[in-house]
């Protein structure tokens, strides 16, 4: 199992509102570059997503336990990548967690071959969060206005234009 977490001066419902608001998604993950959840942030949803690889994975959102955690499920062939996120209340914070593991045939060949860079999604995607809720990111208004947390290259930028009519989506893996 491969773990990231990471400590956020927000609750758990505040920063639940990062992942549940997609439009957002791409003013905060710094990873994303094109994503389409067209039923919303909500179990069973199914969508894709577009990492630095340039890699289109599929996924549906297999849990989901609001305000505590949802797990994304990713389809590979001959298995699955399961991304668990967890938000717990830790001395006045909130303390994410974020666990992807593969299952099926090919399980050690895929956690060999995509673990490092999955970890860095991960720990990138947390690193992203932290500073969106810390610094004040509104995610319900973030859509609506120009403001970014950082700025996005153009070839984000002109991904995220061609897609205004279907919801987006950032997860933790690219």
């Amino acid at each position: 199992m491969l773990t990231a977490k990471t400590t956020i001066n927000a609750s758990p419902i505040e920063i639940f509102q990062y992942w549940e608001d997609t439009e957002s998604w791409y003013l905060w993950n710094g990873n994303l570059l094109n994503f389409s959840l067209p039923h919303g942030f909500s179990y069973g949803s199914k969508g894709w997503l577009v990492g630095p690889s340039g890699r289109r994975w599929r996924f549906s959102l297999v849990h989901f336990d609001y305000p505590n955690s949802f797990t994304a499920e990713f389809a590979v062939p001959f298995g699955r990548l399961l991304v668990q996120t967890h938000f717990r209340i830790w001395q006045g914070q909130t303390e994410v967690t974020i666990e992807s593991r593969f299952t099926g045939l090919l399980t050690s060949f895929y956690k060999r071959f995509y673990g490092y860079r999955i970890q860095v999604l991960m720990r990138s995607t947390l690193d992203d969060l932290k500073q969106a809720a810390e610094q004040g990111l509104n995610p319900g208004q973030a859509a609506r206005t120009k403001g970014t947390i950082r700025p996005r290259s153009g070839a984000a930028n002109e991904r995220h234009s061609d897609h205004t009519a279907s919801t987006s989506v950032r997860t933790a893996v690219g």
